[in-house]
């Protein structure tokens, strides 16, 4: 039986809309390492294991068995054709997950059976998977719950978070793991950050996520002043914040840190000189305004404030020498 082919990919699963639908050049064009060995063969190396989890080859589509367990028996015609029309148009956006069989050459599908029968209906030749050996399907779980098509961001994030921190992972490294463009994993996870500034504001969200779309929620991730997100937030929950608010109070919000962090410049001589002068003019002013109040009481003066007068004038006298 011949042995899957496979190309490791390290880059989304994306392609243009319109491009040919041809697998092995769409594969090619993203994958930047092409032949590698097969996960089941004695040239991967052990050291692999771990590494094999979060990786994504082109896999043979007639090499994938079915999972046994599969609890859906029972599949719409008529929403695989639109699910093999999407893909047609725009490419496989997330990777099916498999685990080697006990028949070398062989793979046994964990999630993506909907995808898989779609490549099938469109006589697609390879699919894009990530092969697990792991024994413990706590990652496998992960990247199956992440690729449901039913998650808030939210959800999303906290899940791509948790395979980040389970795996040690960088960001490129889980973006490749579930298929995701990379940006799109930064900005889901930086949703998260929403609270931490405020955390009252998960538990209205999980309560009804209905009243923010998902890219309301990457918009407000900008935002780094807990007062202004509660402001914006409570307009969301009114149904009255536009995007453009969101990307205007961040960039007022980018400017006052620009404005904090900038340093002063160290004014020049000149510069000193003229507010020296300001300084002497504003004081000459006060001066006239009280030696006119005193004049006034130069009747009444005691003798020590006459002698305060005295030693003033001659202060006075000596800076006029």
């Amino acid at each position: 039986m011949a042995s899957a082919k496979l190309e490791r990919a390290t880059s989304p699963l994306l392609r243009t809309p319109g491009a040919s639908v041809s697998p092995i050049p769409v594969m090619q064009r993203f994958w930047k390492r092409q032949n590698q060995p097969d996960p089941q063969s004695s040239e991967a190396g052990e050291d692999r294991k771990q590494d094999d989890i979060l990786q994504v080859y082109s896999l043979a589509v007639d090499c994938i068995d079915d999972n046994p367990s599969q609890a859906r028996q029972v599949f719409d015609n008529e929403s695989l054709a639109g699910l093999a029309s999407s893909i047609e148009r725009n490419g496989l956006q997330q990777p099916i997950v498999v685990r080697k069989a006990a028949t070398d050459g062989r793979y046994i599908l964990i999630a993506g059976e909907r995808r898989l029968r779609a490549h099938k209906l469109l006589g697609l030749s390879n699919i894009a998977a990530i092969v697990t050996t792991a024994e413990n399907h706590e990652v496998v779980s992960l990247i199956e719950n992440i690729q449901r098509d039913d998650l808030n961001i939210v959800e999303l994030a906290f899940g791509l978070k948790a395979l980040q921190e389970s795996m040690s992972l960088k960001q490129h490294e889980v973006a490749a793991s579930v298929g995701l463009n990379e940006n799109i994993v930064g900005r889901t996870l930086a949703v998260l950050g929403l609270f931490d500034l405020a955390p009252e504001l998960l538990g209205e969200y999980q309560t009804d996520p209905s009243f923010i779309s998902n890219s309301m929620m990457m918009e407000l991730s900008a935002i780094s002043n807990p007062d202004t997100l509660r402001a914006l937030w409570e307009r969301a929950k009114l149904g009255k914040l536009a995007r453009s608010e969101v990307r205007n109070a961040a960039k007022r919000e980018k400017l006052e840190r620009e404005r904090a962090n900038k340093p002063k410049a160290e004014p020049t001589p000149a510069v000193l000189e003229r507010r020296l002068v300001k300084k002497v003019e504003r004081s000459l002013k006060t001066l006239e305004r009280e030696v006119e109040t005193i004049e006034v009481a130069r009747d009444v003066l005691n003798d020590d404030q006459r002698q305060g007068l005295r030693t003033l004038r001659g202060k006075i006298d000596q800076m006029l020498i």
